[in-house]
């Protein structure tokens, strides 16, 4: 089964994003985790080309999640509008006795049954998240604006796209 705690399943999804963006971003920062080794040394290699004084190694920063704060904040937020409902839901079936996640089938029923509804409801909550406005917060340097202003149209915010060209053809 898939998880997130797997590198390389984490880095199909980094790779996903970067065919998306047709681009790398600039500099890419995860913590300690060993989740994350397989997106370091592929984003150091796809930016090792580049030239520029964050280029290959220096692409990628490795601290303490807790420096993460806007990122914590939308998983608190996360969790508290859309997961925790999603994880009561299926506690509930294996505490009735209806599911049981260690029988392959159960779980294959479950994503069938539940996948596309969980899909569909992640999609609401990202364009919301993505439309609200940061604000800006005292004592915290930071962007403010509408999330997908400021990625798509940097420039209204006097902001710059640090996302690069990689010639590599990306495949997964």
């Amino acid at each position: 089964m898939p998880s997130n705690k797997n590198p390389r399943v984490v880095a199909r999804f980094y790779i996903e994003y970067i065919k998306a963006l047709k681009g790398v971003p600039r500099v890419v920062r995860c913590d300690a985790g060993t989740e994350n080794v397989v997106i370091r040394d592929i984003h150091m290699a796809l930016r090792s080309s580049h030239g520029d004084h964050m280029s290959g190694c220096n692409s990628f920063s490795v601290g303490r999640s807790t420096a993460t704060q806007r990122i914590e904040m939308l998983w608190s937020v996360l969790k508290k509008c859309f997961t925790q409902f999603w994880r009561n839901f299926f506690h509930d079936l294996i505490d009735d006795g209806l599911l049981n996640n260690a029988i392959p089938i159960h779980l294959a029923c479950i994503r069938f049954c539940f996948l596309d509804i969980i899909q569909t409801r992640l999609n609401m909550f990202s364009e919301y998240w993505n439309s609200h406005r940061i604000r800006s917060q005292r004592n915290l340097e930071g962007v403010t604006g509408i999330p997908d202003v400021l990625f798509h149209q940097p420039l209204l915010y006097d902001a710059i796209d640090y996302s690069f060209y990689t010639p590599y053809r990306v495949a997964t």
